[in-house]
């Protein structure tokens, strides 16, 4: 979409996508309390709207929506926008609850 210029919002040259990733943390800064390097983490969509109706900045706080998303090796983010990745993802679980042996 940004390619394309289909993108629903103004961004400049230089722009970095994608709303959604996974990775671990290479390193921390001082103040950082939640994680440690080597935790794996995935990004949060909305990282300010935690219940009720959405704040009316929820759009621009997004990442990879008007700010910088996460489509690069490396990312200084605050650490509110990250949650730890559970140990074992869907994939598995729903294979496993639904009996199936192979995908």
């Amino acid at each position: 979409m940004v390619i394309e210029k289909n993108y629903p919002g103004k961004v400049s040259a230089g722009f970095i996508p994608c709303s959604d990733a996974a990775g671990e943390i290479e390193a921390v800064g001082e103040d950082v309390s939640i994680y440690t390097p080597g935790d794996r983490v995935l990004s949060v969509f909305h990282p300010r709207w935690y219940t009720g109706k959405p704040p009316v900045t929820a759009a621009t706080e997004s990442c990879g929506n008007y700010r910088d998303g996460w489509l690069t090796q490396y990312k200084v983010i605050h650490q509110k926008p990250i949650a730890p990745l559970p140990e074992t993802t869907f994939a598995p679980l729903l294979i496993k609850q639904s009996g199936r042996s192979s995908v």
